[in-house]
């Protein structure tokens, strides 16, 4: 899952101030219905029947903005590692690498959470995550091209 963090729920919107001119609705159009596992988790004053003030965490999804009342819901939220690698890819095309975030939307405040193989819950920030797929990324295409230069061949 990829959690983005906002301090109140009228930030929201502010998320297009990441993307240049038309490219957050071109964004929207191709990855609105893919978004489920794209949070954007927020701080929200609520009266309680009371009549107390509490603060409450309140997520919606991240382009369609539906409300997601179970945000660490794995099973109904969650994705497998290559729909989100391309969710992820796709949506850092369009973010704007010179606006509000300097590295592409890369920013440390951003989350990817995840469950392990061991059924773990892991988290790191989205740039240590990109990075670090990227270096994985690198890794398998270094050896593939090994292999094929070899005359050998994968794992069958």
């Amino acid at each position: 899952m990829l959690i983005e963090f906002k301090i109140k729920d009228r930030a929201l919107d502010s998320e297009q101030d990441k993307y240049e001119a038309d490219k957050y609705e071109e964004a929207k159009g191709r990855l609105g219905g893919k978004d489920n596992h794209h949070l954007l988790v927020y701080g929200a004053d609520v009266v309680e029947a009371n009549g107390n003030l509490e603060f409450k965490l309140g997520a919606k999804t991240y382009f369609q903005r539906t409300d997601v009342p179970q945000m660490f819901d794995f099973q109904t939220n969650g994705v497998n590692r290559s729909t989100f690698d391309h969710y992820l890819e796709i949506l850092l095309s369009y973010k704007n690498p010179d606006g509000r975030s300097s590295s592409g939307g890369l920013t440390h405040e951003a989350m990817v959470v995840g469950v392990s193989a061991s059924n773990k819950v892991v988290s790191a920030s989205v740039r240590e995550y990109w990075e670090e797929s990227q270096k994985l990324q690198n890794k398998l295409q270094r050896t593939k091209t090994l292999r094929s230069g070899l005359g050998m061949r994968g794992p069958r």
